[in-house]
């Protein structure tokens, strides 16, 4: 037992907690071999061994077919983890599962960072985020599955992603895209609108239909939501009279289907985004995503006084701290209304005021002409003191007294010095003393 010499290599031989001999081939150093060794021999006694032999050898294109099979369950894997698993599975293609070290996820981030996109522009570190987020859930489900001892991309830090601002519209501009929009877009919008729904609750295979709405209770039924949870969402009066205004028919029974020439008629629409663009660019909104119109129903709900608890349950969160992080967002007359409610400072020692035209000032404040003549009053009594007014203030050393914790506190110590001891000009004393 210990470490063997064959040939030009060198082997440690151990039992592992079972009793079982192992024999490694580790190389041709041998204070490696002692260091591996001394290190599985201190996992043994810490009870943190594990037998590498019962991970089996899977390679990373095994693991990630296993992954996808199992993400297929998931809402969001068409449009994030099949999105992202491609470049993963093409950058760690035949590589072995276990052999996969921090490093190589390492140089795997630096260069999806400096490889363009497939138009030619610089690759966003946020991409780059959710790349490394998806591969390590790739691992995180390896070591749960048992096929690799350990989660190897655990440990990577991922590029910091400055947080974007928060966009919301104001009133003005939300009339502006809804009579620039097409007219099979605007019930979509006034829907996005009057319950914050996301767009994947809305259009779509998870979108609203017939059967969830329930008119006469005004409450629609969102089936499947982001986190997995159904809820119910109040039906307002404007949506109340829109959704009264649709026709329906046809076999389908979604509610947002093409018609005409627009879409396929009988099949809900997947996907607004030409359409939402043309309306933002006509409406000269620039930055504006669809899922905003869900952050501009909360903001106006919050900035209305609305309880960010009641808000957080219209909108599906589990938490109010979502609701409090995300959507609690004011406008600059939201903002200035806050600041207007401060007290005014310029206030009067208990007596109420009485300015030049004979009229009391609301509570003690002091008007302002008045306070600046209290001032020069002041300042005027100061000058006329003199330098003998000065004196008794300063002592001729023309420092202030030190006070009790200056003494004890600072390192230079001044003190008032008595007009005898104190060096006074010539001139001074003789027009003074």
């Amino acid at each position: 037992m210990g470490i063997r010499k064959m040939n030009s290599s060198y082997f440690i031989d151990y039992r592992d907690p079972n009793g079982r001999r192992v024999i490694r081939k580790i190389g041709p150093d041998k204070k490696e071999a002692e260091a591996v060794l001394g290190k599985i021999q201190g996992e043994i006694r810490e009870g943190r061994y594990l037998d590498r032999k019962r991970f089996p050898k899977i390679t990373m294109d095994d693991l990630i077919d296993r992954y996808s099979a199992w993400a297929k369950g998931k809402k969001s894997f068409e449009g994030y983890d099949a999105v992202h698993l491609a470049p993963i599975r093409e950058y760690f293609r035949g590589m072995l599962a276990s052999r996969v070290s921090e490093l190589d996820v390492e140089t795997f981030k630096a260069r999806r960072r400096d490889t363009p996109t497939r138009y030619g522009g610089k690759r966003s570190l946020s991409t780059c985020r959710h790349e490394l987020v998806v591969l390590k859930g790739v691992f995180s489900k390896g070591v749960a599955w048992n096929l690799v001892e350990k989660n190897t991309a655990a440990g990577v830090k991922a590029y910091p992603v400055p947080k974007a601002r928060a966009r919301f519209l104001t009133a003005e501009e939300v009339g502006r895209l809804l009579r620039c929009a097409s007219p099979h877009l605007v019930p979509i919008l006034i829907f996005a609108l009057e319950t914050g729904c996301r767009r994947s609750e809305i259009i779509g295979d998870g979108g609203v239909r017939w059967g969830d709405i329930d008119l006469g209770r005004r409450v629609i039924y969102i089936r499947s939501s982001k986190n997995g949870d159904p809820r119910h969402v109040p039906i307002s009066t404007r949506l109340h009279r829109m959704l009264s205004s649709i026709p329906r028919g046809g076999e389908s029974d979604y509610i947002f289907t093409g018609q005409g020439k627009v879409g396929k008629a009988g099949i809900p629409f997947h996907d607004v985004r030409t359409s939402f663009g043309s309306a933002c660019r006509r409406a000269g909104l620039e930055g504006v995503r669809f899922h905003d119109l869900r952050r501009t129903a909360a903001s106006h709900w919050v900035m209305a006084g609305v309880p960010m608890k009641t808000v957080g349950q219209i909108l599906g969160h589990r938490s109010t701290a979502v609701t409090d992080q995300v959507y609690a967002h004011l406008t600059e007359d939201h903002l200035l209304a806050a600041v207007e409610k401060l007290p005014d400072w310029f206030v009067a020692g208990g007596r109420k005021e009485v300015d030049k035209r004979g009229q009391k000032t609301s509570g003690n404040v002091i008007p302002w002409k008045e306070f600046g003549k209290k001032m020069e009053g002041k300042q005027a009594a100061l000058r006329e003191g003199g330098p003998q007014r000065l004196e008794k203030m300063v002592g001729m050393t023309g420092f202030e007294p030190a006070t009790p914790w200056s003494r004890t506190r600072c390192s230079t110590r001044l003190s008032h010095i008595p007009m005898e001891r104190a060096i006074v000009p010539t001139a001074y004393r003789a027009v003074n003393m």
